[in-house]
């Protein structure tokens, strides 16, 4: 998409992320990284509470994931486009990611038709978690191209 393609007054997204209304924005899909399909657990932390949850991820990038949670929406936890989350899960052999989300997306449970949950783009990763997810996302892409 270029900027002329833009309603005017907005603006693309920067590499440190989209403004929120545009990535909420419904229309086609603006994917700047490839997805692979997953299915990971992934522990999920919120600011100064110390409260934990687990969420199911359907896919990863090496700019974000989509979780599926029945706790996406105003009822629920994560509820607020912008919300950062710390997200921990495990890449194998003893190898975990860590690092910080913001939620660009949220799809609550009572929309018809849809998966709830959550699309977060990362935005906080050391370079090894970084690295692990760039694995993940190669060694799954070049199984779904064989």
């Amino acid at each position: 998409m270029s900027d002329r393609d833009l309603p005017e007054g907005e603006s693309p997204p920067s590499a440190s992320g989209a403004s929120a209304d545009w990535k909420a924005r419904p229309g086609p899909q603006q994917r700047r990284y490839a997805r692979a399909a997953v299915d990971l657990t992934v522990r999920m932390g919120f600011g100064n509470v110390q409260q934990f949850l687990d969420a199911t991820a359907e896919d990863l990038s090496v700019g974000g994931m989509f979780l599926r949670s029945e706790h996406a929406g105003p009822g629920g936890q994560i509820r607020e486009i912008g919300q950062l989350i710390a997200i921990q899960f495990d890449a194998g052999a003893r190898r975990v990611v860590e690092g910080v989300g913001r939620v660009v997306r949220v799809i609550t449970p009572d929309q018809p038709g849809v998966v709830p949950g959550v699309a977060i783009e990362f935005v906080e990763l050391d370079d090894q978690s970084r690295a692990l997810i760039e694995a993940i996302v190669a060694i799954k892409l070049a199984r779904t191209s064989e």
